[in-house]
């Protein structure tokens, strides 16, 4: 999976290609407070087998095919450059393209530490 992050000031911009994901077969998650996103998930898997009966002027014969399509998992890891507000990820597929809207959280700034 190709992944382009983006920092864009006070948020984080992410486009990973997912072509053949379905939204219920992806999982996306912010994980270690705030500090990494995981997309992981599976290509669907497709099955069918049919049978044919054709008949010749001496005997029956049956054909059998199997049609099927190839299954594949798939996980990624990101570690983030500074922490997000993980409440406000907002996330969108559309045409095979996942993409995230990530809020850096709010820093507080510096403090000044009094010396005694």
């Amino acid at each position: 999976m190709s992944l382009d992050m983006v920092d864009k000031g006070d948020t984080f911009s992410i486009e990973a290609d997912l072509p053949g994901v379905k939204k219920e077969n992806l999982n996306v998650r912010i994980g270690d407070n705030g500090r990494s996103l995981v997309i992981e998930g599976s290509i669907g898997k497709k099955s069918d087998e049919q049978k044919a009966q054709t008949s010749t002027d001496q005997s029956s014969v049956t054909e059998h095919s199997l049609l099927s399509e190839r299954t594949a998992k798939f996980f990624r890891k990101i570690w983030l450059p500074q922490p997000i507000e993980a409440s406000a990820v907002k996330a969108k597929l559309e045409d095979g393209v996942l993409k995230l809207h990530i809020p850096k959280a709010k820093e507080d700034g510096s403090l000044r530490v009094d010396v005694a």
